[in-house]
């Protein structure tokens, strides 16, 4: 039975109000007993399994047969992925193989799902609902702060500054700030929705990007505040109205205010433990002499920028070209021996190279179909409208909620391999590509 588009949305609104919430249960449940398989992990698999059903039970004959096509492609490669798992480690550790071809494939599934369905049932998203979600999130981080419930972003001796609330994975928490947080500067500048609320989630938000500590959602969401700026002079010079000089005003005062303040936040202090003193101290937080990482040369700058990612990948490709030729094509998995002894491999966490190592050439074109090509209808619809959308704050904020996302997943991963993640950037991403400028006013 097709469900009405308004049903429909209702749901999806729902399930995107439930993110924070599964992710807080996940958190919980991992931190105290030690195990990732959690209610977030089913409920998440059987929203995929649901809506790639619903989306092919919808779709035009057309659509129907791509679909079909492409979830049976994605089926047949799982299958050969984990046949060549167990060949070479046989039932050891196979939920961890399992586990992370679910985690791979939720973003194309969902995505590809998701555009069939908007162009048989118009898919609408009220931005107040992704507010919603971004609100218990920040403030989630925020209770756990005040309480002293939250759990730390580090678990490394060096860092021990910063933490996520009742969060599981600080990084993926810090990559969902910065692709919501565009939402949420745009209905402000547009004081869309209720201003208190928005003005309160604001500060919730910067909070919580100080909080936490990590480079992500610190670059993400500042960078989203300086758009703000902008924006609102390119919407000054067309409408001419006193609001766009007043939100200039608040977002320069936002970013000078914190300039002072973040020394002396997690966030400050792991840049600082970094890259040495940056922020100007107006009273002396501490007595050590932070002297940063010795940066020598361009490696040694990439290896400090990308928290040793740099290093791992470098490990892991010299690991992947000795494999044969199937393990290249099909992937080589999450495990790995070392000293005889089978463990889960340590990924490179941006995102691009683990899914490639993983997964092979066949996984990795299968598992970017979808995005590539939205990807390219989104870059077609922008590019052939660039006046239009110049001047429209709902699209130039939405497209940077998808750049961050695509330069996350690359810098620092936590975004394509994580359905918590992904899921927001398919939202995004989708409201880049339905949008028709032929049927704007």
């Amino acid at each position: 039975m097709k469900i009405t588009k308004e049903l429909f949305n209702k749901i999806l609104a729902a399930y995107i109000i439930m993110q924070p919430l599964l992710d807080i249960f996940t958190g919980l449940i991992t931190k105290i007993y030690g195990n990732t398989l959690s209610i977030g992990v089913i409920i998440r698999t059987l929203f995929m399994a649901g809506i790639a059903l619903y989306a092919i039970y919808v779709a035009n004959k057309k659509d129907k047969i791509k679909l079909i096509g492409y979830y049976s492609a994605v089926g047949v490669y799982a299958l050969l992925f984990l046949l060549l798992a167990y060949n070479r480690y046989q039932l050891t550790s196979i939920f961890i193989q399992i586990k992370g071809i679910i985690k791979v494939i939720y973003f194309p599934v969902v995505l590809a799902a998701l555009y069939a369905i908007n162009k048989e049932n118009e898919i609408k998203i009220d931005s107040k609902i992704i507010k919603w979600a971004l609100f218990i999130y920040t403030f989630s981080i925020f209770f756990g702060k005040v309480t002293g419930l939250s759990f730390n972003t580090y678990n490394s001796v060096k860092r021990t500054a910063g933490t996520a609330g009742l969060f599981y994975s600080a990084n993926e928490i810090g990559a969902v700030l910065c692709m919501l947080a565009p939402f949420l500067i745009n209905d402000f500048i547009k004081r869309k929705g209720n201003n208190i609320f928005n003005i309160i989630s604001i500060i919730l938000l910067i909070f919580a990007v100080l909080e936490i500590g990590t480079k992500v959602p610190l670059i993400g969401v500042f960078g989203a505040i300086i758009g703000a700026i902008i924006v609102s002079i390119i919407l000054y010079f067309k409408e001419k109205k006193f609001i766009h000089i007043k939100n200039i005003i608040y977002s320069f005062v936002t970013i000078v205010l914190c300039f002072f303040v973040i020394g002396y936040t997690p966030a400050g202090i792991n840049l600082e433990d970094a890259y040495g003193p940056i922020f100007p101290k107006i009273v002396k937080g501490r007595v050590e002499e932070q002297t940063g990482d010795k940066i020598e040369s361009f490696e040694d700058f990439q290896s400090v920028f990308t928290s040793k990612r740099s290093d791992v990948l470098k490990w892991n490709k010299e690991s992947f070209e000795k494999e044969n030729l199937s393990y290249k094509v099909f992937g080589t998995g999450y495990l790995h021996t070392k000293d005889g002894e089978i463990t889960e491999k340590k990924l490179v966490e941006m995102d691009y190279f683990d899914i490639f190592f993983n997964h092979g050439l066949i996984g990795m074109i299968i598992i970017f179909a979808p995005t590539i090509f939205l990807l390219w209808l989104a870059a077609k619809s922008v590019f052939l409208n660039i006046k239009k959308v110049l001047v429209d704050a709902d699209m130039i904020y939405t497209c940077y909620s998808v750049l961050m996302g695509i330069l996350v997943a690359l810098l620092a991963g936590h975004v394509l391999t994580a359905p918590a993640v992904s899921f927001f950037l398919a939202i995004a991403l989708l409201e880049v590509v339905k949008k028709d400028y032929k049927l704007s006013k």
